[in-house]
């Protein structure tokens, strides 16, 4: 799918849809009672209850009912549906979140790096990747703030924010009951019950069972025999209590523990010279041409890009989590302003058995890279976060100032055991195993971690009388301190330790337009900072002191939020710039991920949501994202010289080009209930998983395609019943989603994303 056709095809669907909308009457409603007016959408993407229009931020929100219809239940079901903005899972876990939004991307996995997209559970800040995907009971809403975040959330973050707002208790009897079964053996059952208010107090309970067997299958007796499997269950208690007419407390304990397998690594490359030096073995010598050459063996198994539904690994292992969660929220409202205080307390055990992933695609008579029964012994992850934070907000001078003032704490520890791992490399003319090799120290197989964090931070908006009060000007500032310690465990001695402080202030500054009621444009400097980063797997100790300085970003950016032709046609657009400094990558040099400075780089981009109701019952999305990444600097340190890439390098998980169509239509109620279908195009350009140049460590542009068909109000003789059928990936389309090209090792793997898949939704509600 070529930019020109993209274009082509985003003019057209614009015009259409422009056209279409003039013709129709300006009412509400039609006969039927569908919509023909878009509904106002409300976010606390300001700390504030308002309009998704009147907010000077580029934020996409999913409510509870747009959650529903497509099928979301974790972070990672808006990948695609948000301008450049791409949410994966991690091939080794199925736990382990990947996020990149607007080419600002953290994936990495280790407790020691920070995370550059913030994910906030009901205002808690979750501060790894690590756990961060997990299934959700009784989603309210999502939403997604691109750009940097600081002046108005706890966590500094130079990506972005990602807000899951659940939904309180009602304070009166309800229950819910959802039922999904599809393809591969996907089933979820949630289960919800509020309880009356009794004495100020109200409840809710949920509870969830999910168990998915995988879509590929493993022949290999030394390993599970499905890949990709996941098994989870978890609850949720919500407490509402109104103490008084001015003070409330809102308590909420999540668990969610499980047990699966990873995605299948499918190999995708073997280096042929590779055939011709002999292998060092612990069971001895393999000369070039033999039978049991592992790189013989890898090459003539039909490498190739199709994506395989079998497999023979014999290194797969099983992962096990636990991840518990506590959240208390007092908020006490004087008649101007609101005080309100935000405990948060998450606790994550991560085990995997003895295999691990199996990072060689095959079961090669010597294993290429990890080796089941004498060197992985699989890993352990524990890690535990407390954080405080205190908000003043309010307004003054007859509302036209409003403001928040916040104080913030955040602590973190973590530790994290690894085996060792064992790889062939070439030395002095063949392929060693490293077996023969010693140790070397750290790469990321045992650490610990103790990282705090304090801030204070601000804004107020400032609406004066002059210009009838159209005009917004906003003032953010926010003074941020970092101490960070980790330890190298796994040294022979005594563990290396170093500890480093640092502090950053960074303004934001926003002067918005109310053009005319339904009009609003804004222009935007905001400034992002992400502390500084121990290199955990450094292979040396005077490497692992080479601490990674902090990130900083500057961004400029317009936009535009609109409606038109009596909100019958919305149009939100923002186009930015990126001024990167010491930006910081997580860097694959053959077999490990080093944390360091890049050095400059400048991020160009635009993206627009367009919404519209053409005719009565029928709602298009249309939503488009553009990236363009510079390199001005990028410099890397190989077999200790350091190297200017800055020509070659790219940004990971940042495709040029994204976008999504989504036709749905609302048929005409009957007695059986209301029907309502929808079609879903989500495209993403090619992208790489690492910065650098590596041949075979990218994706191919995709597009899916999804569909829907729900029947809502159906008939019960009480409460509501609803169901829906669903298809995804209708085109069978077979991608890369994500993948690792061990560079020197001599291979490259990669995992594929699901097949086209089927599946039921029923829900009662009462």
């Amino acid at each position: 799918m070529s930019h020109a056709i993209i274009q082509r095809s985003l003019q057209h669907a614009s015009l259409v849809t422009l056209a279409a909308a003039l013709a129709l009457p300006a009412t509400a409603q039609d006969s039927a009672g569908r919509a023909v007016a878009l509904e106002e959408v409300i976010v606390t993407a300001q700390k504030r209850q308002e309009s998704l229009q009147d907010t000077p931020v580029a934020v996409t929100a999913f409510t509870s009912e747009s959650l529903e219809n497509l099928g979301i239940v974790d972070v990672s079901g808006i990948t695609g549906r948000v301008p450049n903005t791409i949410l994966l899972t991690t091939p080794s876990s199925n736990i382990s979140m990947s996020a990149s939004v607007r080419g600002v991307s953290s994936n990495e996995p280790s407790l020691a790096q920070d995370a550059k997209v913030g994910l906030y559970l009901d205002g808690v800040y979750i501060g790894k990747n690590s756990g961060a995907i997990f299934d959700i009971a009784d989603l309210e809403r999502i939403e997604v703030l691109r750009g940097p975040q600081g002046t108005l959330y706890g966590k500094n973050t130079t990506g972005g924010a990602i807000n899951i707002i659940t939904a309180r208790p009602l304070g009166e009897f309800g229950f819910k009951q959802k039922l999904t079964l599809g393809s591969f053996g996907r089933t979820r059952s949630q289960t919800t019950l509020d309880l009356p208010r009794m004495g100020g107090l109200a409840a809710k309970l949920s509870y969830l069972d999910r168990s998915y067997e995988g879509w590929a299958r493993n022949s290999n007796p030394r390993g599970p025999r499905e890949l990709g499997r996941d098994d989870t269950s978890g609850y949720r208690l919500a407490l509402n209590w109104e103490l008084s007419d001015r003070l409330t407390a809102d308590y909420s304990l999540d668990r969610t523990w499980g047990e699966g397998t990873s995605r299948p690594s499918q190999l995708s490359y073997a280096n042929p010279d590779y055939v011709n030096l002999p292998v060092v073995s612990p069971t001895g010598v393999i000369l070039p041409g033999a039978e049991n050459h592992p790189f013989r063996q890898m090459i003539e198994s039909g490498i190739t890009d199709d994506r395989k539904k079998w497999f023979n690994l014999d290194n797969v292992g099983e992962e096990r989590y636990d991840i518990r969660g506590h959240s208390l929220t007092l908020t006490w409202s004087a008649d101007n302003f609101d005080i309100k205080s935000i405990t948060g307390y998450r606790e994550m055990e991560i085990r995997v058995s003895p295999g691990g992933t199996d990072n060689d695609g095959g079961a090669w008579s010597v294993p290429v890279f990890h080796n089941a029964t004498e060197r992985n012994g699989g890993n352990q992850k524990d890690h535990e976060q407390w954080s405080q934070e205190f908000q003043v907000l309010g307004s003054a001078m007859d509302d036209r100032l409003e403001y928040i003032v916040g104080l913030y704490y955040y602590e973190d520890e973590g530790e994290e055991f690894n085996s060792l791992w064992d790889a062939l490399v070439p030395f002095n003319g063949t392929l060693l195993s490293t077996r023969f090799i010693p140790a070397p120290a750290g790469l990321g197989e045992s650490y610990s971690v103790d990282n705090t964090s304090y801030a204070v931070f601000g804004q107020a908006t400032y609406t004066p009388e002059w210009l009838d009060s159209r005009l917004g000007i906003t003032l953010g500032l926010r003074q941020t301190w970092d101490e960070k310690a980790a330890s190298i465990l796994d040294t022979g001695a005594e563990p290396w330790t170093v500890e480093k402080e640092w502090d950053s202030f960074n303004p934001s500054l926003t002067v918005d337009y109310q053009w005319n009621d339904d009009t609003n444009v804004y222009a935007k400097v905001a400034t992002g900072y992400t502390a500084g980063s121990h290199p955990i797997r450094s292979s040396s100790q005077a490497a692992f002191n080479l601490t990674a300085d902090p990130e900083e970003i500057v961004n400029y950016e317009l936009g535009i939020k609109s409606d038109w032709l009596d909100r019958r046609l919305r149009v939100n657009a923002a186009t930015f710039f990126y001024d990167y400094t010491d930006l910081q990558i997580a860097d694959f040099q053959s077999g490990s991920t080093v944390v360091t400075n890049a050095g400059q780089a400048d991020l160009t981009g635009f993206e627009f949501e367009v919404t519209a109701l053409p005719l009565p019952g029928l709602t298009v999305d249309l939503t488009y994202g553009y990236l363009d990444y510079d390199y001005n600097e990028y410099f890397v340190t190989l077999d200790g010289v350091s190297v200017d890439v800055s020509d070659t390098a790219r940004a990971s998980n940042a495709p040029r080009h994204t976008a999504r169509l989504m036709v749905n239509y609302d048929f005409e109620p009957t007695r059986f209930g209301a029907l309502s279908a929808s079609l879903e195009s989500v495209y993403t350009d090619e992208y790489r998983f690492n910065p650098r140049q590596f041949q075979h460590d990218s994706a191919d542009s995709r597009n899916l395609l999804n569909a829907r068909l729900n029947l809502a109000d159906i008939p019960v003789a009480a409460g509501s019943l609803r169901a829906g059928l669903w298809g995804r990936n209708l085109t069978d389309k077979e991608y890369r989603e994500y993948g690792i090209d061990f560079g020197a090792i001599g291979h490259a793997i990669n995992t594929y994303g699901e097949p086209r898949s089927f599946g039921i939704d029923v829900m009662y509600e009462y």
